[in-house]
Parts: C-alpha cells; sequence; structure tokens
C-alpha cells in the first residue's frame, strides 16, 4: 500500500483485526489517518447499541462470518477487503477541523471524499439533511442516511460514525465495493416473513464501487493532504 506524503497527518496502515482496531486508543493521538489492514474474512461489526440477538449466530457461523463490535453507534456493517474501504481519522479537540456540532462535524470529510471519488470518475451526492431513519437502519448501518454521507443516484455508498472525547474525535468512514442487500438480511434474527421483507428492501438502498483499495484510499489520501 502507498502512502503519499500528508500535510498534518500522520498516516499509519494498522494489522488488526476489526475488534483490535475498533478498541484502539486515540484520545492522546496526533490529527491521524488509520487505515486497518482488511483480509478476504468477512466480520459482521455491529454498532455499540446492538446486542448479539439481534442477529443470527448460526446463520453467520455457517457462512464463516465472524461477529465483533465497535465502540460508535450505527447498524451492522460487513467488513472484508471485498466489501469496502474502511479509514478512521483522529482530530484532537483543537484542530481547525473540529466541531463541536456532532450534527456537523462530517461535513468537511464527507466533501472531502466526494471530491477524491470525483477524481475517479464517481460523481456522488453529499447528504446533509437531517438523520434519516428506515425500519432496518438501527440494525444494518447503510440502511440509514446521516449528515456527511455520499450517495451515488440515490443509493448509499459512503458510511460514517464517530466516537468522542473530551480530548479527540474518531471519524469513521467506509465506502462500499459492493453490496449484497439480501445477504444482509440473511444475518438478522428475524422470523421467516420478516426476512423475505428486509431482503426486499435492503436489496437496492446501497452500491458498491469497482475501484480497487488502492485507488480509492490513493485518492482519499491526497485530497486529504490539501488539508
Amino acid at each position: 500500500m502507498h502512502f503519499v506524503t500528508m500535510k498534518g497527518f500522520a498516516a499509519e496502515f494498522i494489522d488488526e483485526d476489526p475488534a483490535s482496531f475498533h478498541a484502539r486508543p486515540f484520545d492522546d493521538a496526533p490529527r491521524s489517518l488509520w487505515v486497518p489492514q482488511l483480509s478476504d474474512a468477512e466480520t459482521l461489526v455491529l454498532g455499540s447499541s446492538q446486542h448479539a440477538d439481534t442477529v443470527d449466530a448460526n446463520e453467520l457461523a455457517d457462512q464463516r462470518v465472524a461477529v465483533a463490535k465497535r465502540r460508535s453507534g450505527g447498524g451492522a456493517v460487513l467488513v472484508s477487503q471485498a466489501d469496502l474501504v474502511w479509514f478512521d481519522v483522529v482530530l484532537p479537540s483543537g484542530d481547525p477541523l473540529w466541531s463541536a456540532d456532532v450534527g456537523r462535524s462530517f461535513d468537511w470529510l464527507g466533501a472531502a471524499c466526494q471530491r477524491a471519488l470525483l477524481g475517479l470518475g464517481v460523481d456522488t451526492q453529499l447528504y446533509g439533511g437531517r438523520l434519516q431513519h428506515s425500519p432496518w437502519s438501527r440494525r444494518v448501518c447503510f440502511a440509514g442516511l446521516g449528515p456527511g454521507e455520499l450517495t451515488l443516484d440515490g443509493q448509499k455508498l459512503v458510511g460514517m460514525s464517530q466516537r468522542r472525547t473530551r480530548s479527540a474525535a474518531r471519524l469513521q468512514v467506509a465506502i462500499l465495493r459492493r453490496w449484497d442487500g439480501p445477504r444482509h438480511a440473511s444475518f438478522l434474527a428475524l422470523s421467516a416473513e420478516e426476512r423475505v421483507r428486509a431482503a426486499a428492501d435492503l436489496r437496492d438502498v446501497a452500491v458498491g464501487i469497482p475501484h480497487s483499495p488502492t485507488e480509492i484510499l490513493n485518492a482519499i489520501q491526497t485530497e486529504l493532504a490539501t488539508h
């Protein structure tokens, strides 16, 4: 993985499993870009408020999908190298990019991602409204839409979440490379009837792009280097 020289960001490529990466302390970190090294193995990462009984443990085991939990909010995200590109931006509280307004703290980062993806020929839309819920958004991250996130032709492409302390914010970004809504429905602890409905509802809520992780990350790093 190639890292460009970044103005004001400490870029680090981190070889940790999703659970360990999410637990990584950030209070004393400088302004940083953290990129976890994703493998082919799949992990369903649950949001901080999700209970284990919201997913079907037997189905996940059958599909060889591990389960981990993050400390930021939102629904579940399927993590692997094939599924998405994932990076975190850490900002100390005194940073010029820091916002005390949680609802607006993603604005600059969403715009940066939008410019980076446009450089790859992907013309996205930046969402700036209130948090949009759906019947499945508390269980599946990409079934909802929040400020700073990006859509492509009405389908969600870039999801964001965050953790905050008094001294720092950790902004977490996932850019989809593929999306399979019915498969996500199969992970949920639902009745047969509910699962059919979830599969239909989730089918087209999100979309991935065919670019490689290296292409996407290099575009993101080049854009962040201007901040």
